[in-house]
């Protein structure tokens, strides 16, 4: 588990997402995992992480908030090529 950079708990948990088969289900239920549902955000995007004591999603990586970077993806598909 990784430690959240907003609260500094070490419970964040990477966020998987698609149809979850059976591996998945019981990842999730050993609390290694968080389903995020079907519709994954764009791979450009990174890993994403949820932590378990303040529900904070967060990047991986760059412990980015997933709005803020929801925001520049989105900023940046509008940009003159």
């Amino acid at each position: 588990m990784k430690t959240c950079p907003w609260c500094g708990v070490p419970d964040a948990r990477r966020i998987e997402f698609g149809y979850p088969g059976q591996k998945m289900m019981e990842a999730e239920e050993r609390g290694e995992i968080v389903l995020g549902g079907c519709l994954a955000p764009p791979r450009e995007l990174g890993v994403w992480r949820l932590c378990m004591s303040c529900n904070r999603t967060f990047n991986e990586e760059t412990g980015q908030s997933i709005e803020d970077a929801y925001e520049e993806y989105m900023a940046s598909l509008n940009q003159p090529k």
